[in-house]
């Protein structure tokens, strides 16, 4: 026979199961608080609104602040410029640069140094060089070889 099939053990059970169900009766319930649904960004934002925000990006505002002034997740910004045509400026390196970048890269030249180098960030350069084919280093810095 097994052990939960003896009275024994079911009575202890059931008496634990009866003082769990009394305890939670007792517990306070916490009025459900609910969270504000999310909107769809053309929804929430007036045309105003909009309108404003592209032509902020148009004049030159960068899109870390257009977030900060307008409240906005990166990818909200992005979808509205797009959604109205906006060009996006400065999404990666230049066409004519990848090549020097590889070269650079291959030299023993950083990510981060390149990205402060060709002004774009160093996922930019990185980007560029896997499409670019070049094989990546492993992450970090190297460790010098010791002579044994």
């Amino acid at each position: 026979m097994k052990r939960y099939s003896k009275p024994v053990y079911q009575g202890r059970r059931l008496r634990r199961m009866v003082e769990l169900a009394e305890k939670s009766a007792k517990t306070q319930v916490r009025e459900v608080v609910s969270l504000p649904q999310a909107q769809r960004v053309d929804r929430r934002l007036s045309a105003e609104t909009i309108a404003e925000l592209i032509q902020a990006y148009r004049d030159g505002v960068g899109t870390p602040e257009l977030r900060w002034r307008y409240h906005l997740s990166q990818g909200s910004v992005t979808k509205i410029l797009h959604g109205h045509g906006v060009e996006m400026r400065g999404q990666g390196l230049a066409d004519g640069d990848a090549s020097m970048v590889a070269e650079l890269y291959r030299g023993g030249a950083t990510l981060a140094r390149l990205g402060e180098r060709f002004g774009v960030s160093p996922n930019a350069v990185r980007r560029a060089l896997v499409s670019a084919g070049v094989v990546m280093r492993a992450r970090g810095r190297s460790k010098p070889r010791t002579g044994h």
